[in-house]
């Protein structure tokens, strides 16, 4: 790999870092949930349901939603989405403290709906490569 761009997802060592330096932990209580067997696919399948109400709350209108039940749902890639997150509390510890040693760009917006800013500004700290902010990020809380 040559480069990397990262949008709206901290570097896993920052991450658990601002879980318990942020509120980033009230923000991520759906991580949990979505280790349960079964029940996050059959939520979030369900039109109208408590999954519909999630996905409103992180920001989504009727438009996304409906792009999310074809292009997700639908096509089945619901369970490889959820089994990032359930992959998560698999990972070796050291995996957390891995750098990353290639350019990288970091887009996050302080309109976040799942990641605070305590995440996005400790994720440079976490790796060597030179960072460059982009998008919707805002330099000033991604500079290296």
């Amino acid at each position: 790999m040559r480069t990397l761009t990262a949008v709206s997802v901290a570097h896993p060592g920052a991450f658990v870092k601002s879980m318990f330096s942020s509120s980033q932990i009230l923000k991520s209580y759906y991580m949990l949930l979505f280790q349960i067997p079964f029940l996050p696919e059959r939520m979030l399948s369900k039109p109208g349901g408590f999954g519909e109400k999630m996905l409103r709350g992180a920001g989504m209108d009727r438009t996304m939603i409906e792009t999310f039940r074809r292009e997700i749902v639908a096509d089945g890639a619901l369970r490889g989405g959820l089994g990032y997150y359930r992959s998560m509390f698999l990972a070796p510890p050291g995996e957390l403290s891995r750098q990353v040693h290639v350019p990288t760009t970091y887009v996050w917006s302080d309109g976040d709906a799942a990641l605070v800013r305590r995440g996005a500004e400790l994720t440079p700290a976490v790796r060597l490569g030179a960072v460059r902010a982009g998008g919707l990020a805002r330099r000033d809380a991604l500079a290296a």
